[in-house]
């Protein structure tokens, strides 16, 4: 059997400390880290030194923001020039709880043993919640739709197959696109149902509907939702992708219409920054019907300090 070299490929944008901690988890369940920031600026300098410092542990900088997609592609990059057979895509902020990264090892080596077109291997729960995704067993394999990048393991075999990440994307949609791409070749996401991986879906805000909190039986509602910045990429990819797809893959573009319906129901008529959502839900539609894609130039409020972008 050949030897197996699994480096994980982490981005980061202005992360906090908590990245030493998260990394800790991948540092001694891999062979190597490979970290690529995307241009957080001087203030993050000692705290990504203190990372490199790690003997398994590669730190990429990039001079200027370029996005999520270009940031793990060129962490991939890395990887393979390192020996690496196998990849795990992780957030800044996602953690490994202990036996992750062998049991999707183990997963993968039984899929593919018994013949199954296993693309990539990922944990069932994100933070404790299992996605809507459509789901369905093959066999005795769990498969599912889009799984995302964070806690995301596949073998080189499927990135060489598939191709890089969507850099024109920039952010957000970037898992889909490529995950739909896995499945044009045949290769499907198998899900282990015991794992979770711990990482944020969002920022938790209090529910309000014409300046008044929600409140359902005695409890203040809260929804989870992503700044308007966020928002606009979500809708400005997804709609490019569905416009792509919709011929294809009449499914994918129904199930996205009526999400962002959802999405949009949420953020506008329960969430905070209404009239900022509204804007960006616009224009995020606009530039995806004028195709226009990179790195926007739009502004929007201000940005915490802990969103990649």
């Amino acid at each position: 059997m050949d030897e197996v070299r699994t480096f994980a490929v982490v981005s980061c944008y202005r992360p906090g400390r908590d990245l030493i901690k998260n990394l800790e988890s991948a540092v001694s369940q891999t062979d190597g880290v490979v970290v690529v920031d995307d241009a957080s600026g001087v203030g993050w300098s000692s705290l990504l030194h203190e990372l490199e410092a790690r003997p398994t542990v590669t730190v990429a900088r990039h001079d200027k923001n370029l996005g999520i997609a270009r940031t793990l592609n060129d962490g991939v990059d890395l990887a393979l020039s390192k020996g690496a057979t196998h990849l795990l895509f992780l957030d800044q902020d996602s953690a490994l709880l202990d036996g992750f990264v062998l049991t999707l090892l183990a997963l993968l080596d039984r899929a593919l043993a018994a013949g199954f077109p296993a693309g990539a291997v990922a944990p069932w729960f994100v933070d404790g919640h299992a996605s809507n995704k459509p789901s369905r067993m093959a066999g005795e394999f769990q498969i599912r739709e889009e799984p995302i990048q964070s806690g995301l393991l596949m073998p080189v075999s499927t990135w060489r197959a598939v191709g890089r990440f969507r850099e024109e994307f920039f952010i957000d949609c970037v898992d889909t696109e490529h995950y739909l791409r896995m499945r044009d070749r045949g290769l499907l996401a198998v899900f282990d149902r015991t794992l979770d991986l711990p990482h944020s879906l969002g920022t938790s805000a209090q529910a309000t509907m014409l300046g008044r909190p929600v409140v359902v039986r005695g409890r203040e509602v809260t929804v989870r939702v992503h700044p308007p910045w966020r928002t606009y990429y979500i809708y400005r990819n997804g709609l490019t992708l569905a416009r792509e797809r919709v011929r294809s893959n009449p499914r994918f573009a129904l199930g996205w219409a009526v999400g962002m319906i959802k999405r949009a129901v949420i953020s506008v008529g329960l969430g905070p920054e209404k009239r900022q959502q509204v804007r960006a839900i616009v224009l995020g539609t606009l530039d995806a019907l004028g195709g226009r894609l990179g790195k926007s130039t739009r502004r929007f409020p201000a940005r915490r300090d802990d969103d990649p972008e």
